[in-house]
């Protein structure tokens, strides 16, 4: 073939694999019209009329309730710490002493991850414990079940060989529905929670279960309950997913509004699946989308960091505050083996640290958090009374709640409680106590003081009988702004949040593979180009003489000026980076005009995007080999069962890890190897450099290459290859990976 020809072969087969990766995308992004999954739609008990809050934030403790937040349990059989007893503690203790309304738990109630962690699997004993401490709380019959919602995280969907249907989920949870819709009346008003099932359309074994699908049918399903929000009276409307908004792919609603639509309609958006990040660099994950007008609060883990979270709701403002069960240690050891015993409802309880009282001020609400487009602000203004919320195991008295206003002390605090701290005791379970804890102590001030558009900070401080004591400190705002002088306190955590992996991962993917192919496929052309018309690359480059930078060095006894050394500098910088670029240049038409380098290399990049990367059991469990064998394609995951496309993120992000991480450091090693050996065997011609010490070099940089070459390999075969997790056939049919994998360990 000619060298026009086959430039031209590979043009069109270059368009030719774009335009098949095109089409795959389309078609798995159909997927996003997922089959319809049954959602619970929750009625609240009829124990309330419908109203609106209204009044003014006064010294009476009305117009209030509140809520707790858990998320990622991860109830183990294997993990020594953390998890059961840390639940355990928070059911018998933090959460009788808070007494909320409600309790919404966002994911990942049990762990489901083997001994080594390389593999994952439902267990049984894992959700038997789960359940078995519901029953032992009683948290499923309080409010006549309308009281504690519960919903799948990621770990809840790894590897679910007989779909939702047949899942432990479905089975032994509160809920036992991949989401739901739940209307909170009170006597002031409705509140809407919505929580929307994330999970993949297919439970696959880690790690291919990490982000998280908002599907057109979740589309749809908020855009009908904002719709019924805007057109019916609705306070607030509060949506509980597991992922995070950053990682998750959403589709679009029947009538095409997509995700940052829908999202300006929501009040808080709860989540949790992060837990601190790595390492805890983000020990607060809060962030405000400016562009979306929304509030989105991450919460971290149960299970190592022990932490729940308090909303109020307090005419309608909203408050929340983080706090960590009191543990003696945190994680606390997990002495109780479920795997022996998965069903007793009282495992050995954790040691309790003392009780510290757990505070939070609802007027004025801490400004950092303030959504004004949501709440009504302006009863700041028109308030009379500083609000707190202070919960205790140990009396407080009114002396001991002593609020600061700008480092001035305000007058005495006054109880005004509503209700007790509730029990678990059977008796109170099954009359179906309900009653909503609020020990309110409210200060009189005046706002008119503060109202001057600028930032003030209160601090109340809460001592109880056993002088154990608490401080909160608030920016607050009387003309309900965000505040000016201090942001969330979040850094990386609330950056994390902030930030849309999907499109940058995809975009990412799709820039990064364009410029390895067009810069590949330049090279080539150009060398052909170069066999067309008979030349070749010159190799002694430019400037000096021997393609290397000339030696500058003032002449002997010769001082220059300085003006003159800078010259010189900066010519000196200049000509080195153009021997450098000239180098690379040469280094890289070599690999090029190496057929057995180039279409190895060429023809790789071309296939990772229009072919499985690699085969196998990606649902280990399931019955059928249709539902548990698929395929491995960047823009997704392909079944040969009726599932067909499941669109994931991690596909893509695997996908360009393998691309940064493993193609690109190859072809640089191959293209630097290749260049060395030809300047080795270009210099052993010369008699005058064929010594000994330049075989002793080039054995040296021999023994480095390869060592170089080991190691890389390894790290990438372990990090890159998916043979624990999906089984030998990957080894066997993994073309992007194996397969590549071994061309390169032989070069």
């Amino acid at each position: 073939m000619t060298p026009t020809a086959t430039g031209l072969a590979l043009i069109l087969v270059t368009l030719l694999a774009y335009l098949q990766f095109w089409r795959l995308s389309l078609n798995a992004s159909v997927s996003y019209s997922a089959p319809a999954k049954p959602t619970g739609i929750k009625p609240a008990a009829d124990r309330t009329t419908n109203g609106s809050a209204s009044g003014q934030m006064g010294s009476d403790p009305d117009e209030l309730f509140t809520f707790v937040q858990v998320s990622d349990l991860h109830i183990s059989r294997y993990l020594p710490r953390g998890g059961l007893p840390h639940f355990q503690s928070f059911l018998e203790n933090e959460l009788p002493m808070i007494g909320p309304d409600l309790v919404v738990v966002t994911g990942d109630l049990v762990d489901s991850k083997s001994k080594t962690k390389l593999t994952s699997e439902q267990y049984l004993d894992e959700w038997l414990a789960y359940q078995a401490l519901m029953n032992a709380s009683g948290l499923a019959d309080r409010n006549n079940g309308s009281f504690y919602f519960d919903q799948r995280g990621n770990h809840d969907c790894f590897n679910l060989g007989d779909g939702f249907a047949g899942s432990e989920y479905a089975k032994f949870s509160a809920t036992r529905t991949p989401g739901y819709v739940y209307l909170h009346r009170k006597p002031f008003g409705n509140y809407t929670f919505v929580a929307l099932d994330a999970c993949p359309n297919v439970g696959t074994s880690r790690p291919f279960n990490f982000f998280g699908l908002l599907d057109n049918q979740d589309m749809d399903i908020l855009a009908s309950v904002l719709d019924r929000a805007s057109s019916s009276p609705q306070n607030h409307t509060f949506v509980a997913t597991h992922y995070p908004t950053a990682t998750v792919i959403s589709g679009y609603s029947k009538d095409g509004r997509s995700l940052r639509d829908l999202a300006k309609g929501v009040s808080v958006w709860m989540c949790g699946h992060l837990h601190r990040l790595a390492l805890g660099i983000g020990q607060t994950m809060y962030a405000y989308h400016k562009k979306w007008d929304l509030l989105e609060l991450e919460i971290s883990d149960m299970k190592d960091n022990a932490i729940y979270r308090i909303f109020a709701v307090d005419h309608d403002m909203i408050s929340f505050t983080d706090e960590a069960v009191s543990l003696a240690s945190i994680p606390s050891l997990s002495e109780h083996d479920i795997i022996v015993d998965p069903g007793n409802p009282h495992p050995t309880p954790p040691p309790r640290a003392p009780q510290r009282p757990v505070v939070l001020v609802t007027n004025p609400r801490d400004a950092r958090f303030a959504t004004p487009s949501h709440e009504p602000v302006f009863r700041i203004r028109e308030s009379s009374h500083i609000r707190i919320l202070a919960w205790s195991a140990a009396p407080v008295a009114d002396s001991d709640v002593v609020v600061t206003l700008d480092g001035r002390r305000s007058a005495s605090a006054l109880r005004r409680w509503i209700g007790k701290p509730w029990t678990t005791e059977a008796g109170e379970v099954a009359s179906g106590a309900h009653e909503n804890f609020l020990p309110l102590w409210v200060v009189p001030w005046d706002p008119a003081q503060f109202d001057d558009g600028r930032d003030h900070v209160l601090e109340v401080t809460v001592t109880d009988s056993a002088k154990l004591s608490t401080t909160k400190r608030v920016v607050f705002r009387v003309d309900g702004q965000r505040a000016k002088s201090e942001g969330m306190g979040s850094g990386l955590g609330g950056a994390v949040i902030l930030a849309r992996f999907s499109p940058f991962f995809k975009t990412t993917f799709i820039v990064v593979h364009f410029f390895l192919v067009v810069l590949l496929l330049s090279l080539k052309l150009y060398t052909l180009h170069l066999r067309a018309t008979g030349t070749s690359v010159g190799r002694r480059g430019f400037g000096s003489p021997a393609g290397r930078p000339r030696q500058l060095s003032p002449q002997p006894g010769r001082v220059p000026p300085y003006s003159n050394i800078l010259q010189r500098s900066i010519s000196s910088f200049a000509e080195l980076l153009q021997w450098i670029l000239l180098k690379g240049f040469v280094t890289a038409v070599d690999l090029v005009d190496t057929p057995s380098y180039f279409y190895v290399l060429y023809g790789y990049l071309l296939y990772v995007i229009v072919g499985p990367w690699f085969i196998g059991s990606l649902v280990p469990s399931a019955t059928h080999l249709a539902d548990k064998i698929g395929a491995f394609y960047t823009v997704g995951l392909w079944f040969w069962s009726d599932e067909g496309w499941v669109p994931m993120l991690d596909t893509w992000f695997y996908s360009l890890w393998c691309l940064s991480s493993f193609f690109v450091p190859l072809t640089i090693f191959l293209a630097l190897r290749g260049a060395s050996t030809k300047s080795f065997q270009r210099s052993a011609r010369w008699p005058r450099d064929s010594n000994f010490n330049m075989y002793v070099r080039r054995g040296l940089a021999i023994v480095a290459e390869k060592t170089f070459l080991t190691l890389w390999l390894a790290i990438t075969l372990w990090f890159g290859f998916m043979t624990p997790a999906y089984g030998s056939l990957t080894m066997l049919v993994g073309p992007g990976v194996t397969w590549f994998w071994i061309w390169g360990a032989c070069q």
